[in-house]
């Protein structure tokens, strides 16, 4: 009698295992799907929810895709292990509209420039960093290379501005020595 009851228990065990193991598997399977659609629906856009591009034709499809993948690799609670790489690049690279129908410009840094020491002008006119929505660039190596930071233009999109020609300036400091200074512009003619 003892031997069929641990037979009987372990074959109950053995059911258990196979049940848990069955059910495991169907989790993560549908976890797959469920990370599948959020990457599909990340790769699209890179701005911030509720935010559109202004038509600019700066960037093609496959650069915005690349900047959304990388920016999709971040997990906001790790912290950076490594020193912070130089700044290397500086780049404006699009025009956006958030939901209230200010533009901001949208600049890309590869490394790492010093905090309080982006500035962006309009047409001359300083523009404030927006802090809340700074993206930032991760490599497949899981390693943070670079950022994306937006920045208030004060200028709402409307018919009235269609049409005008905008001069924009970036200028970024490195975050270590030697200090050194990136600069970029160019010219928009709003849609």
């Amino acid at each position: 009698m003892k031997c069929k009851s641990k037979a009987a228990i372990l074959q109950k065990v053995k059911k258990m295992i196979n049940a848990t193991l069955l059910l495991v598997f169907m989790m993560g399977l549908f976890g797959l799907f469920s990370i599948d659609v959020q990457a599909k629906e990340i790769v699209d856009d890179y701005l911030p929810e509720g935010w559109t591009r202004i038509e600019t034709n700066i960037l093609t499809g496959e650069e915005i895709s690349a900047i959304s993948a990388a920016i999709y690799g971040v997990d906001e609670t790790i912290q950076p292990k490594a020193p912070a790489p130089p700044l290397t690049s500086l780049e404006i690279i699009d025009l956006a509209v958030d939901e209230n129908n200010e533009i901001h410009v949208v600049t890309r840094e590869i490394g790492t420039s010093k905090e309080k020491m982006r500035f962006v002008y309009w047409n001359n006119s300083l523009c404030p960093e927006n802090i809340y929505e700074v993206q930032h660039l991760v490599g497949a190596d899981h390693i943070i290379y670079g950022s994306i930071h937006y920045f208030h233009t004060g200028v709402y999109y409307s018919e009235s501005v269609s049409g005008m020609v905008v001069r924009v300036t970036a200028k970024s400091t490195n975050a270590s020595n030697p200090w050194n200074i990136l600069n970029a512009s160019r010219t928009f003619e709003l849609p």
